[in-house]
């Protein structure tokens, strides 16, 4: 397997005094296509 691309650890966010998210984390590598949708409209 080769190296990662992008690689995020522990990310958190949040809508005003809401946890909207806690710890997530992932790893891309070349050629593949990672999303993250946060919204009632994804």
């Amino acid at each position: 397997m080769s190296e990662p691309l992008l690689e995020a650890r522990g990310l958190v966010e949040h809508y005003g005094t809401v946890e909207a998210l806690r710890g997530a984390s992932f790893t891309a590598y070349p050629g593949e296509v990672v999303s993250l949708g946060c919204s009632r409209l994804t």
